[in-house]
């Protein structure tokens, strides 16, 4: 699931402030132990916000996040619909569409699930980890779909061939290129952030893992690659051949 730093903003309440927080931490460290009684622990705490506020945004979309972990992709999905028909901030519309498609895949409702990945997709094209976390999530809905015997089912839905451009755009920004690392270098672009990294690869792997997933990988890269280890070795003769002109100069 992805959770945005605009919902750890303050509250007036510490007492909520405090249990939802608390919470999150218990969510946080259920992803990386898949322990259930971590999620008990954040069910628990989240119960007690509710219960002092029953409309409290953060802590219903924390309760809706531990439905879907927790395997209830029924209450997931009602409450990221209720808390999507809510939210007023784009950015945070996107992100709860995102784990509403990841719901109704879980649920294996598939045409639902691919048409909000790819309204996701659509809408964050200026929020690369989102949209990189959508791609992933697409094609691992397609691989599983295809895998349960939905194949021509899901193919009126979305092609092969979309599903594949978008298997090699993942590639191609997970893939090292020099090229691609010196430009963002240059404009000050951050890399993708680890943890959505680890989490888009264990997506791509899943989908791989199902019968008759093959998706060929791009000829582009290979030359793309190839383009930017040259560039970058021409960059550091040049910078080299001025330092030792300056140095000659300097004689």
């Amino acid at each position: 699931m992805s959770v945005s730093e605009e919902l750890l903003g303050g509250t007036k309440e510490y007492d909520v402030f405090e249990l939802v927080t608390d919470a999150l931490e218990y969510v946080d460290k259920y992803e990386k132990s898949k322990d259930k009684r971590l999620l008990k622990q954040a069910r628990d705490r989240l119960k007690r916000t509710l219960k002092i506020d029953p409309r409290h945004f953060k802590g219903r979309y924390f309760q809706a996040m531990v439905y879907y972990l927790d395997g209830n992709t029924k209450d997931a999905i009602k409450q990221f619909n209720e808390l999507l028909h809510e939210v007023e901030s784009k950015p945070l519309a996107n992100e709860i569409s995102y784990n509403l498609a990841a719901a109704h895949s879980e649920a294996r409702d598939w045409q639902q699930a691919i048409n909000l990945f790819n309204k996701t997709i659509n809408n964050t094209r200026h929020h690369p980890a989102l949209n990189l976390l959508a791609r992933a999530g697409l094609v691992k809905t397609h691989a599983e779909a295809k895998h349960s015997g939905a194949a021509e089912y899901v193919a009126e839905i979305v092609s092969e061939p979309e599903i594949e451009a978008h298997y090699v755009e993942i590639h191609r920004i997970l893939s090292l290129n020099p090229f691609r690392w010196l430009l963002s270098l240059i404009r000050g672009k951050k890399r993708i952030d680890k943890k959505v990294r680890e989490k888009v690869e264990e997506l791509i792997a899943d989908a791989r893992a199902k019968e008759g997933l093959k998706f060929p990988a791009s000829r582009r890269l290979p030359l793309m690659i190839l383009i930017g280890i040259i560039l970058l070795l021409l960059v550091v003769g040049i910078a080299a051949l001025l330092f030792v002109s300056y140095g000659v100069r300097l004689q």
